[in-house]
């Protein structure tokens, strides 16, 4: 299941499984990402977790090449946006990271082309990918999309919560 994947705007070659999860509480975790980065999938670390919990967990065995450093799109409306920030400040500390996620629930907004420009030009040199279309699950990599449509079922008291298996869309 591992393929390789090569991004056009950021120029990153990247082999990894196309399953991510998620940054929602309780799922985007250092915890779950040295689980999966065992199997080469990704974990989109929550965009409220500090920079020092990322000094912490890097000293602790998380690989930086399987995980995604997430903002909001709060930056649009507030220039101390916090979370912005703190990407920011994680990206100066581990340039090694590959991966900036957007993390927004209208990407209908009309800013939010704008937000990603201002971004890319931010960071040319990282994969960026984003949530949210038309109310499916989907993440967009630099410029291969693809679609979560496939929910892998949790079983009770699963500790590894909500992981989303993807289909690449030519």
């Amino acid at each position: 299941m591992t393929r390789k994947f090569t991004f056009r705007n950021s120029g990153k070659v990247m082999n990894f499984t196309p399953i991510f999860a998620s940054n929602m509480d309780g799922v985007g975790t250092f915890s779950m990402a040295k689980v999966l980065q065992e199997y080469k999938m990704m974990t989109v670390i929550t965009k409220t977790t500090t920079p020092a919990q990322w000094r912490t967990a890097v000293g602790n065995g998380v690989r930086l090449q399987s995980v995604s450093v997430c903002t909001g799109t709060n930056k649009m409306f507030d220039d101390e946006a916090e979370d912005y920030a703190n990407m920011q400040e994680v990206l100066k500390s581990f340039p090694d990271i590959k991966m900036i996620t957007i993390d927004v629930a209208n990407a209908y907004h009309q800013n939010m082309v704008g937000f990603v420009q201002k971004v890319r030009e931010e960071y040319p040199d990282k994969v960026i990918d984003a949530y949210a279309e038309n109310g499916k699950l989907v993440i967009v990599l630099d410029t291969c999309r693809i679609k979560f449509d496939d929910r892998v079922k949790q079983k009770r008291g699963n500790k590894y919560g909500a992981v989303h298996t993807g289909k690449l869309i030519e």
